[in-house]
């Protein structure tokens, strides 16, 4: 079998991007929330994301370039959760709780602008995420968010196989360790789409 990375990539195109914003919400955010554990590599990083994910976000209500932000919601008894369930564990993410709020420096702007929310990680299944993708013309997906290696790279893996090309942004991802971001990060660069920082990803856009 050829080198993935040799394979031919679409081309990115200003007017069929979208940004994909997930679950950067308190929760798995802030230090003191529940997916954040005390002095780690994770809380580190987490925050470390905040700011390039802020300059992609900036541009994109410059360039009229839609947002999709994506919220893990549960209910308070967590029925609509899987069987095997961190956030259960965790009571984590409970609807209307504040844990389950999108951080303040990542509050939605502008019009072009969704949420959408999911109990999975795969953030397709059982979502309108890709109803409201093809209502809005777009072909590639600007992936950033938490969890590098769960979340994150089971919608990239999803989105490949709706035919979407997931694009994830390094500087704009987080997970627990470091090595895990990498592994997860050249399964997606060389099986499922690209991955580029946001600055270069900006400046192809530009």
């Amino acid at each position: 079998m050829p080198e993935s990375r040799a394979l031919k990539k679409p081309t990115i195109l200003l007017h069929q991007v979208a940004f994909i914003v997930i679950d950067m919400q308190r929760d798995f955010v802030v230090s003191g929330g529940k997916f954040v554990p005390k002095d780690s590599y994770y809380e580190k990083r987490i925050r470390k994301i905040i700011t390039p994910i802020k300059e992609v976000l900036r541009f994109a209500l410059k360039s009229d370039i839609p947002v999709i932000y994506i919220k893990t919601l549960y209910l308070p008894e967590y029925i609509d959760a899987t069987r095997v369930s961190l956030a259960r564990e965790l009571q984590a993410l409970k609807r209307g709780s504040p844990g389950a709020e999108i951080i303040d420096e990542l509050s939605p702007k502008g019009e072009r602008t969704y949420v959408v929310e999911a109990q999975r990680y795969d953030k397709f299944f059982g979502t309108n995420l890709e109803i409201l993708l093809h209502g809005l013309k777009v072909q590639t997906l600007g992936l950033m968010g938490t969890m590098t290696n769960v979340c994150v790279e089971s919608t990239a893996r999803a989105a490949r196989e709706r035919d979407f090309f997931p694009l994830v942004l390094s500087d704009c991802t987080a997970t627990f360790e470091q090595t895990w971001q990498e592994v997860s990060l050249d399964i997606i660069d060389r099986f499922f789409g690209s991955v580029l920082t946001s600055k270069e990803l900006l400046n192809l856009l530009t």
